[in-house]
């Protein structure tokens, strides 16, 4: 719940840029389980990265030990109860190393290879590093990188900027894409105004052609004039043209 919502108040959005506790399954739609267990694959979160890349988030946190660290008066059974709480943290980091959730994410998408395991707990994740200074390193040995909440917020504000240049990135692409559909379309624009332009002035030189078979002494309408004279009638429905015969 504390994961959510540290994602949610970061801007990432439940089933757009992060999926809770689903059921990891393969393109044909059957569950994925665990190759050395059987388990079902089912990852606390799955934070989707630029590049079709998941990053997967697991939360972890040893309530029980812990709180009976912090309970415990008794200075000799209190550094017992931090032992418990580091042991228990260190059966986490193996648990989620175990899993081994990378190999399990379906394409097209891809898992960075390492999970995160969270721990909502800042003390509880201080005390256990002072405790056992080795802890942290020997998690990152197995991919296992283990945050707090202050570190996690470190890193979803990477993946929000690279989400940010991502999107930038695909904009330019897109605005490119459109850029060079609309020059390509000014320049056909262009053709198709040429080829008007000098079909016009053809239809001008044919039209000119015409006039002069039609006018002039040897024209057409001359002789149809002389036709008239010699006492040839018009069609009273198409008559010679006034400005011809007047």
């Amino acid at each position: 719940l504390v994961l959510q919502e540290l994602l949610d108040s970061q801007g990432f959005k439940r089933g757009f840029d992060y999926d809770v506790q689903d059921t990891l399954t393969a393109a044909d739609g059957f569950v994925i389980r665990n190759e050395d267990t059987g388990r079902k694959m089912r990852p606390d979160v799955v934070l989707h990265y630029p590049g079709q890349q998941d990053v997967v988030i697991d939360a972890k946190v040893s309530i029980k030990a812990y709180y009976d660290y912090v309970n415990e008066p008794a200075e000799a059974l209190k550094l017992q109860m931090l032992d418990r709480h580091v042991q228990s943290l260190r059966s986490h980091v193996k648990e989620l190393a175990a899993k081994d959730y990378s190999r399990y994410v379906q394409p097209p998408r891809t898992a960075i290879d390492f999970v995160i395991m969270y721990v909502p707990n800042e003390s509880a994740l201080q005390v256990a590093l002072a405790r056992d200074p080795k802890l942290w390193t020997d998690a990152f040995d197995k991919k296992v990188f283990i945050s707090s909440t202050q570190n996690l917020f470190a890193i979803l504000r990477m993946i929000q900027i690279a989400w940010r240049q991502h999107s930038q990135t695909e904009n330019q692409k897109k605005i490119i894409g459109v850029g060079e559909q609309l020059l390509s379309r000014i320049g056909l624009f262009v053709e198709r105004a040429q080829k008007v332009s000098r079909d016009l002035d053809l239809l001008r030189s044919d039209y000119d052609d015409m006039q002069k078979s039609l006018e002039g002494t040897r024209g057409i309408m001359q002789k149809a004039e002389e036709l008239k004279r010699l006492g040839l009638k018009e069609d009273v429905k198409h008559p010679l043209p006034q400005s011809v015969t007047s």
